[in-house]
């Protein structure tokens, strides 16, 4: 197993459960914290986007983790970014982490792919998806595979 988060294969970690988030503790150098069980665990669930865990044991719920780069600075108690305050709840999210309601898991990762790529013509395209409001795999696909062409001469 020696590949990333979203393949087939996927190397053993523990990997930030927020969707769009691909930091894990074998290639980031933020902390991970486990979800709590009190009543800040509803709100971490919605962050995360993992409705599921609602329904998990309090021991497999705490086995999942969201990483310190979707915490505000004053969510820690200390320096370091290693503990958080007791009243801790995730609120930032990465700048190309648009998530439009009633979205697959799938379509998600096609925006995600579509939104970080660096040509300006594929941030172009990526915009009128959201604008269009886009929510079907197949309608994302298929602007996902125009936007990754190669732009002709006369762009």
């Amino acid at each position: 197993m020696q590949e990333t988060r979203g393949s087939k294969h996927r190397v053993r970690g523990t990997y930030c459960k927020v969707s769009w988030c691909t930091n894990s503790n074998l290639n980031s150098h933020f902390a991970l914290f486990g979800f709590p069980t009190d009543d800040r665990k509803a709100a971490w669930i919605d962050f995360a986007c993992q409705p599921q865990f609602s329904s998990l044991p309090l021991h497999q719920l705490k086995n999942n983790k969201i990483c310190a780069a979707h915490f505000a600075c004053d969510a820690f108690s200390n320096k370091q970014r290693t503990r958080l305050k007791a009243t801790a709840v995730p609120t930032l999210l990465p700048p190309t982490a648009s998530v439009m309601p009633g979205e697959t898991s799938y379509s998600k990762n096609v925006i995600l792919r579509a939104t970080t790529r660096t040509s300006t013509r594929t941030q172009r395209n990526s915009l009128q998806i959201f604008e269009k409001g886009f929510s079907k795999a197949h309608d994302l696909r298929a602007i996902t595979h125009e936007t990754n062409k190669w732009p002709s001469r006369n762009s």
